[in-house]
């Protein structure tokens, strides 16, 4: 876009030189490229100070009014002065300070001093509620399938307590029974706006039919009837046949209660460990690992980044 717009700039510039001065004409048209590119309306490029004292100094570059004087005579003057204007506004980064890091983040008394996990997760959990635009519930969950490949996917996190995190499919799925065969698996939640993430790994073994039932009834009455619907994760010939399969179910539960399918149930990630993670400044994270221990507590443990 930068290149566009200096093309663009450059090329007005070119077609008004035979009827406008530099003085006024050429001041103005830099004026307004500059002002897109998020300076002020109105700032004027001939009386600005220099950003970059290295390009402008008089031993290794020029000013922009010595700019200015020497597009006159150059052959295309307006697109020209606008390049070196743009080079002389450049500046490299700074360079960073080791002595001037901020490490405020690793030596604060914060969530990095934490003893329960599940109370600090439910904290960080309750101002994602508050953050983030879209499914703060939502989690990556991994596991293995049957030749020991990886496999992963988003779910909803449905909920959680003491004895680990919900969430609700088809047993009938690749993860259904990928996990009914390595029952183990590893959650991650990332909160973008918060610049937060919690990773989970743990055993995995069914909710009751109690809590799958009564999350099942609390779901919407097409979200019900769609989970007798399709065939998880199985081939499927056209879209046509899966809404065929939901127009026979919607006749079929009419005018009755439609009850959970047996093959769909809540599945429970009892946490082994739980890290986590905080973005720090100059990529100096914030990590912290929860271990539980044979007798059920945890031991907490700082990573580095």
């Amino acid at each position: 876009m930068a290149a566009i717009a200096l093309t663009k700039a450059g090329w007005a510039m070119r077609q008004s030189a035979a009827s406008s001065s530099l003085d006024n004409g050429e001041r103005c048209g830099l004026t307004e490229l500059v002002s897109s590119s998020g300076r002020n309306e109105g700032s004027d490029i001939e009386n600005e100070q220099p950003l970059n004292p290295v390009a402008t100094s008089p031993s290794k570059g020029m000013s922009n009014r010595n700019l200015l004087k020497r597009a006159k005579s150059s052959p295309i003057p307006r697109l020209n002065l606008i390049i070196q204007i743009r080079r002389a506004r450049w500046r490299p980064p700074p360079a960073i300070n080791e002595s001037s890091l901020t490490l405020k983040a690793l030596n604060s008394s914060d969530f990095t001093r934490a003893s329960d996990p599940l109370a600090l997760f439910a904290q960080w959990f309750d101002e994602a509620q508050q953050s983030e635009p879209n499914d703060p519930d939502a989690m990556a969950l991994a596991s293995v399938d049957s030749e020991g490949l990886p496999d992963l996917r988003m779910v909803l996190c449905k909920g959680f307590d003491a004895s680990g995190f919900v969430f609700y499919s088809n047993e009938q799925s690749a993860k259904g029974r990928q996990l009914a065969a390595a029952p183990r698996a590893a959650l991650l939640f990332h909160w973008k706006t918060l610049r937060r993430q919690v990773r989970v790994r743990g055993a995995v073994s069914p909710a009751s039919a109690a809590e799958s039932d009564a999350y099942f009834a609390s779901r919407g009455r097409d979200s019900r009837i769609g989970a007798w619907a399709s065939e998880q994760s199985r081939p499927l010939e056209s879209r046509a046949v899966l809404e065929k399969a939901f127009a026979r179910y919607a006749a079929k539960f009419a005018d009755a209660d439609i009850p959970r399918p047996p093959y769909w149930r809540g599945f429970r990630v009892t946490p082994q460990e739980i890290e986590f993670w905080r973005d720090g400044a100059n990529r100096l994270h914030d990590r912290v690992l929860f271990k539980r221990q044979a007798d059920g507590r945890w031991a907490a443990q700082r990573l580095n980044p």
